[in-house]
C-alpha cells in the first residue's frame, strides 16, 4: 500500500497547482483593475468569465521561471515574500475587522481562523530570516523593484503625459487586439452584455464602440 501515499502527495499538488493558477492570475486581474498594472489585464471572457489575457501573463512568467538557472533560489526568495505578503494582508484584515466591526462583509469567517493564519505567517517569516537572512533580505530587495514602476506608471506627476505617450499607444495597441483575441470585456460590460444576450464578437464590438464613443 504504500503507493497510497504518492497518490495522495500528487493530488495535493495538483490541487495546490491549480489554486495558484487562479490566484496568481487574479491578483494580475485586481491589480489592473485597479489602475496598477496596463487595463487590458482586466478582461474577462464574454463565455466562460475568466480573466484570460491575466491567465496569459501568468502562463508566460512560469516559463520564463523554468528556463531560469537559480529557479530553487528563486523559490527561496518568493516563498518569503508571499508569507510576508500574507502576514501582512491578514494583520490588515484583523485591523479593519476590529477597527470597523460595523462594516457590511459578503464573506465572514470567525476571527481565530485569522489569528492561527496570523501566526503562521509570523512563524514562516521569522523562522527564514533568523535561519538565512541575505536570502530574505535579497527576497525584499526583489520586492522593491516595484516601487519604481509604481511611481512611474501609477502615480500622477506633473508631465507624466507626455513622457508616457509611446506607452498609452502600445497599451492602446493591446487593449484592442487582447479583446478581439480573446472574445473578452471588461468587467462591468460583461454583466450588462450577459443581461442583453450579447456574446462573442458583438460583444466585443459594443464595448471597442463604447470606448470610441467616449474618447470622442
Amino acid at each position: 500500500m504504500h503507493w497510497v501515499i504518492a497518490l495522495f502527495v500528487f493530488v495535493s499538488v495538483i490541487g495546490s497547482m491549480n489554486s495558484s493558477v487562479m490566484q496568481i492570475s487574479r491578483y494580475f486581474y485586481v491589480a489592473a483593475r485597479e489602475g496598477h498594472l496596463p487595463r487590458f489585464l482586466s478582461l474577462v471572457s464574454v463565455h466562460n468569465m475568466t480573466p484570460q489575457p491575466a491567465i496569459m501573463l501568468g502562463g508566460m512568467i512560469s516559463c520564463m521561471f523554468i528556463y531560469m538557472s537559480g529557479i530553487y533560489q528563486l523559490m527561496a526568495y518568493l516563498q518569503f515574500v508571499y508569507w510576508l505578503n500574507t502576514l501582512v494582508v491578514v494583520a490588515g484584515l484583523l485591523w479593519w475587522r476590529f477597527k470597523y466591526p460595523q462594516k457590511p462583509r459578503p464573506i465572514k469567517f470567525p476571527v481565530v481562523f485569522h489569528v492561527v493564519l496570523l501566526l503562521i505567517s509570523v512563524f514562516l517569516v521569522l523562522m527564514p530570516f533568523l535561519q538565512e537572512p541575505w536570502i530574505c533580505l535579497k527576497g525584499l530587495i526583489l520586492m522593491a523593484t516595484s516601487i519604481p514602476f509604481y511611481l512611474l506608471f501609477v502615480v500622477d506627476w506633473t508631465r507624466k503625459r507626455k513622457f508616457l505617450k509611446i506607452v498609452d499607444r502600445v497599451h492602446d495597441f493591446m487593449n484592442v487586439n487582447m479583446q478581439l483575441l480573446f472574445t473578452s470585456v471588461y468587467a462591468a460590460e460583461t454583466k450588462e452584455h450577459i443581461e442583453l444576450g450579447l456574446v462573442g464578437e458583438e460583444s466585443v464590438g459594443v464595448s471597442l464602440l463604447a470606448e470610441e464613443h467616449e474618447d470622442e
